[in-house]
């Protein structure tokens, strides 16, 4: 992997393929994002994102990236690829310009921090994000505020145009967005992967006591209330799994399909550590390995990742929640903390009560309900968005269409740090729903089958 200071830089009007670099707009662990136009069109002056990576790189992280994106593209939450290829001397793959991250965007709020009607609709699209990368096959291993992208669709559906890129080359409002305060705890390198992996060895034993009294309090509870969710713990298997039949999922999802009042204004972004969690051809989990190395984001990671387990559905999840806790609160307990072991530490350390003790009585429920799941379940994602629309719809009565909190915005201000004009707005786009029905109308599907694709209910 190329360092980001040693790799070449192109600048404003420098040739891409068929494209003519705009400006530079984020570094990532192994490629640069520019805003880029068509070079030999002056018709059309759309702007896209282009990732590139040096044909000498040691590792070729945007061809795995291609690979994925390739996979999920009949769903709306995931970048529209348009077009990939290489020239003498990068790799480039050309995606839809998206908006700036959830982190980013947190930092401009007044308070660096979204009110409750933010962050419980917020929490909703996330999972709905996650659910549909889990539904093909995949667990992303780096959920986080920064991995969440804004975007905005008119009514007509189409793709919007960014920002004319006339900024000074050195505000970077990252697509990728890595210019924020998690940036230091961002996606390992192998070092930090490696001296993590070393280091947490040492406090594992002194773990244990404190994982299982937390699962003993937490799963009395959790499974009192889950009487009624019988199906929420229920294990993969080739009748029901959910990638079974995700070949045969009708594309209802591409974006270029989908109506500004039905798209969700968050996409997952970046899946250079992601990884292929079930077998295409049994439609279950890949074995469990017994020990991996640590992937993730150190701040967001779960006490399972940090403990070097084979991650699954229910890290992404809980990293999701760790999320919308620092979304709410401005931060997390453990959050300034830069040596990886005692933030491991700390984290196993502090009580689920303290941590979720100024919000909702539903995020401690849905933390206890993560820990109860393994390796092999299958996350009830409807039980998890119904805790979440709980608050929303009912005790807190906030109304669907209320403005999220960038809404208040000014123009120059969007302007200043969004590679987009426009930031999705609470009327233009699906409502959080109140759980989630599967898609079974396709006609090519085998009776009893599941739908990788959903549906508002």
């Amino acid at each position: 992997m190329s360092s980001r200071k040693s790799r070449q830089l192109f600048n404003e009007g420098d040739i891409v393929g068929n494209y003519k670099i705009v400006k530079l707009i984020g570094q990532g662990g192994y490629g640069d994002i520019y805003t880029v136009q068509k070079a030999f069109d002056d018709s059309d002056q759309t702007l896209y994102a282009m990732k590139l990576e040096s044909i000498a790189a040691e590792k070729r992280g945007l061809e795995e990236e291609i690979a994925i994106l390739n996979e999920i593209q009949d769903s709306q939450y995931f970048p529209h690829l348009y077009e990939k290829g290489i020239t003498q001397s990068h790799r480039y793959l050309l995606m839809e310009l998206l908006g700036p991250s959830v982190s980013n965007t947190r930092r401009q709020t007044p308070l660096h921090h979204f009110t409750m009607g933010t962050v419980l609709r917020l929490g909703i699209y996330m999972i709905q994000c996650i659910q549909s990368f889990h539904m093909h096959g995949f667990v992303h291993r780096d959920i986080k505020p920064g991995n969440f992208l804004l975007r905005h669709v008119p009514q007509n559906g189409q793709i919007i145009k960014g920002n004319d890129g006339k900024k000074d080359q050195n505000e970077k409002t990252n697509q990728f967005d890595r210019k924020s305060d998690d940036q230091s705890d961002d996606k390992s390198d192998n070092q930090k992967n490696q001296d993590h992996n070393n280091n947490t060895n040492n406090i594992n034993s002194d773990n244990n006591n404190t994982n299982n009294n937390m699962n003993n309090n937490n799963n009395n509870d959790t499974n009192n209330n889950m009487n009624n969710n019988n199906n929420s713990n229920n294990n993969y298997s080739v009748n029901n799994s959910i990638h079974s039949n995700v070949n045969k999922t009708v594309n209802r999802h591409n974006i270029s399909n989908v109506n500004g009042n039905n798209l969700c204004p968050l996409v997952l972004i970046d899946f250079g550590l992601s990884k292929r969690y079930i077998d295409p051809e049994t439609g279950r989990p890949f074995p469990e390995k017994s020990r991996t190395g640590f992937r993730g984001t150190s701040k967001y990671a779960s006490i399972s990742a940090h403990s070097f387990h084979d991650q699954c559905p229910r890290d992404d999840l809980i990293s999701c929640l760790y999320s919308l806790v620092e979304l709410i609160e401005g931060r997390l307990p453990w959050g300034n903390i830069r040596d990886n072991v005692k933030l491991h530490r700390i984290k196993a350390q502090t009580a689920p009560r303290s941590l979720f003790r100024s919000l909702p009585s539903e995020f401690l429920e849905m933390f206890r309900y993560l820990n109860t799941l393994g390796y092999m379940s299958v996350p009830r994602y409807d039980y998890l968005i119904q805790l979440l629309a709980q608050p929303f719809y009912g005790r807190l009565r906030y109304s669907p269409k209320m403005p999220f909190d960038w809404e208040t915005f000014s123009e120059a201000r969007v302007r200043e740090y969004s590679p987009i004009p426009v930031l999705p707005r609470a009327e233009d786009v699906a409502p959080p729903p109140r759980g989630l029905t599967l898609i079974n109308d396709d006609e090519d599907k085998e009776p009893g089958s599941r739908c990788a694709a959903c549906i508002i209910s």
